[in-house]
């Protein structure tokens, strides 16, 4: 007879055991949650930043390739970055 008291007693702190660690268990699934909503935020800042990034410089390269199209620079002509008389080029 005492073992059936007994051992109410002993589920008695299991279950108190229990619903602490499920306590302790929902607290930690509160904190994972958030740190995931931070980390989604986070990653969405970088990709909209990447996106502009890339489209910068997409932009830059219409430029540099608008620039070569307008002054007809040949790939296989070296670019001088010597300067040279300015008057060389004025007609006779």
């Amino acid at each position: 007879m005492f073992w059936f008291f007994n051992k109410g007693k002993e589920d008695k702190k299991r279950i108190e055991m229990l619903e602490n660690k499920v306590y302790v268990l929902e607290q930690t699934l509160g904190m994972v949650k958030m740190s995931l909503h931070s980390l989604q935020s986070a990653l969405i800042a970088i990709s909209n930043t990447q996106d502009s990034v890339g489209r910068d410089v997409c932009n830059i390269g219409e430029v540099i390739e608008n620039i070569v199209n307008v002054f007809e620079i040949e790939p296989q002509t070296h670019l001088s970055l010597v300067t040279t008389n300015p008057d060389d080029d004025l007609p006779n």
